[in-house]
């Protein structure tokens, strides 16, 4: 029906793009809760939940995966890949490349004049 709608009816692909937007701003919320506050799981030992005195033990699990992504997409000239925030605006020209990066291209053009 999605699709239909999507060429029938004029007014429904703006209102799917918001739906879309809402939905999207959702799970980023979610995602940046479950990174900074954690999810609280029940701790297990032997296949069984542990308990002292009684009471049910439970942990705070981080997710540190959820939060280099977060950071990556919040921050990526400090938290992306590297070649990417090198190349991303790379003029074309060797001397707008950063020093380190000519270093290494000298290097590996010498090692292989020199293994010729």
């Amino acid at each position: 029906m999605h699709y239909q709608w999507l060429a029938q009816d004029t007014t429904y692909p703006s209102r799917f793009r918001e739906v879309q937007r809402i939905a999207v701003r959702t799970l980023e919320d979610e995602a940046v809760r479950r990174a900074h506050e954690g999810v609280t799981k029940l701790v297990f030992w032997k296949g069984r939940p542990v308990r002292v005195n009684g009471e049910l033990i439970y942990e705070t699990e981080y997710d540190s995966n959820l939060l280099m992504f977060l950071l990556k997409a919040y921050d990526r000239k400090r938290f992306g890949d590297k070649i990417e925030t090198t190349f991303k605006d790379w003029s074309g020209n060797l001397e707008d490349l950063p020093d380190n990066v000519l270093a290494q291209i000298e290097q590996q053009l010498v090692a292989r004049l020199t293994a010729e």
